[in-house]
C-alpha cells in the first residue's frame, strides 16, 4: 500500500548557495590606460590644437577671380545647393555672393584647409511643401577656384 501524501504546506527548495562577487578596488595600483590609448589621445588634442591654430589663421586672397570665373562658380555653386535639396524646383536663392578666401573645416570636421567661399540664402520646401524660410548655405571652392570642394547649409 502506497505512504499517504501530506496535504500540508510544501516547504520551498533550500536556496542554492551564492557566492559574493569579489569587490573590486576604485583606485587601481597600476596604470588604467595602456600607453598606445594614452599616446592616440595626445595625438589627437595635437591634431586638434593645430586645426584650430590654423582655422584662426589669415588667409590672403591668392588672385582676383575673373568675372567669367565668378560666374561659373556661382552656377556650380547653385548647382551644389540645388542637389542637396529635397524639392530643388520649389527652392528660392537670393544672389551668390563671393566671400573670398579663409579656412575651413571641411570633410565632416577633420581637416582645415583654406578655400575660396561663396554664399547663398535659400528658402526651400520640406517634406510637407511648406517653405522652411531662408538658410544660408555656403559653397566651398579650392583656392584655384577650378573644383567645388563641398556645399551645405550652416548651422544644418
Amino acid at each position: 500500500m502506497p505512504a499517504p501524501r501530506s496535504t500540508g504546506p510544501i516547504a520551498p527548495p533550500a536556496p542554492p548557495s551564492v557566492q559574493a562577487p569579489a569587490v573590486q578596488p576604485l583606485i587601481s595600483s597600476g596604470p588604467i590606460y595602456t600607453s598606445s590609448i594614452v599616446s592616440d589621445a595626445e595625438d589627437e588634442v595635437r591634431q586638434a590644437e593645430a586645426n584650430f591654430r590654423k582655422l584662426h589663421e589669415p588667409v590672403n586672397d591668392p588672385h582676383a577671380a575673373s568675372a567669367e570665373q565668378i560666374a561659373s562658380n556661382k552656377l556650380l555653386c547653385k548647382m551644389g545647393v540645388l542637389a542637396r535639396l529635397k524639392d530643388p524646383d520649389g527652392a528660392k536663392l537670393s544672389e551668390i555672393e563671393r566671400l573670398g578666401a579663409s579656412n575651413v573645416f571641411i570633410f565632416g570636421n577633420t581637416k582645415v584647409m583654406a578655400l575660396i567661399s561663396y554664399h547663398v540664402q535659400v528658402n526651400a520646401r520640406n517634406s510637407f511643401g511648406a517653405y522652411t524660410g531662408e538658410h544660408i548655405w555656403v559653397c566651398d571652392f579650392d583656392m584655384g577656384e577650378t573644383k567645388l570642394m563641398q556645399a551645405h547649409e550652416v548651422g544644418g
